[in-house]
């Protein structure tokens, strides 16, 4: 590759645009999601979008796409209002009975150029240009943002005959915390079976044949890291968010 190759690569992985999946409908949260979609669940005063918005938007990522399906009128007034200035903001609505990858290839995931995915319940305190930067130099075209967790449980394995074969103390798991940053042509690698396969199974065949493409790359985020599917999470997720934002008025 000449050098004015790499230069043209090198810019279009830092003019990154976000998406954000926001068109499930987040039935463990009933009954709050029968009027609202999950991504407009309020945390600490505010929709979650806002909140996640409003980090992308003070990290200089100003091209947004939310892939809305689910009640996406109430995300799309409601943005209308309340979007950051000089943020563009546009939506993409594959449906409500749209796959993960349904909702990606609308948003124009697989068209030159970087983006960052992001899940609209979850919000990440990542380093986007550490993220961007490891993207960058890798050898891949997608990086996942990973983290650690350690598993409570001693771990084993064992043969046919019932004899263990490993044992583990509470090892170190490292995990998918819901957010990736990817190539376009990482998606050539997508086949109509994965675009139309139910809900994240497409995603999940899609990664695997990243993986034996040698095409996937992990990035390790050690910070903030908020997510809920329930009532018990989503108060977790109220505490944590308060304490970031106490955190960030210190500084």
């Amino acid at each position: 590759m000449n050098s004015s190759m790499t230069n043209t690569a090198s810019n279009l992985r830092e003019n990154a645009r976000v998406i954000v999946l926001c068109g499930g409908r987040g039935s463990r949260l009933r009954p709050l999601t029968d009027e609202i979609p999950k991504a407009m669940t309020p945390v600490h005063g505010r929709p979650m979008i806002d909140h996640i918005i409003d980090f992308y938007h003070r990290n200089g990522l100003n091209e947004v796409t939310v892939c809305t399906g689910y009640k996406a009128k109430v995300i799309e007034d409601h943005l209308a209002g309340h979007a950051p200035n000089g943020m563009n903001i546009c939506f993409a609505n594959a449906g409500e009975e749209a796959s993960m990858l349904q909702r990606l290839t609308a948003a124009g995931i697989d068209r030159p150029g970087t983006t960052i995915v992001s899940y609209g319940d979850t919000f990440i305190n990542l380093d986007v240009k550490a993220l961007l930067r490891c993207h960058r130099e890798a050898a891949g075209e997608l990086t996942l943002v990973s983290a650690k967790i350690v598993n409570p449980f001693g771990l084993i394995q064992y043969g046919p005959d019932m004899a263990v074969t490993s044992f583990q103390e509470k090892p170190v798991l490292k995990y998918y915390v819901g957010c990736f940053t990817a190539d376009g042509s990482a998606f050539r690698f997508m086949t109509d079976d994965m675009l139309n396969a139910p809900d994240g199974e497409g995603l999940v065949a899609f990664l695997r044949e990243l993986v034996n493409q040698h095409s996937l790359t992990a990035f390790e985020h050690d910070g903030l890291h908020i997510t809920f599917n329930t009532i018990p999470e989503m108060d977790n997720a109220n505490r944590e968010m308060e304490h970031f934002y106490t955190l960030q008025e210190k500084i």
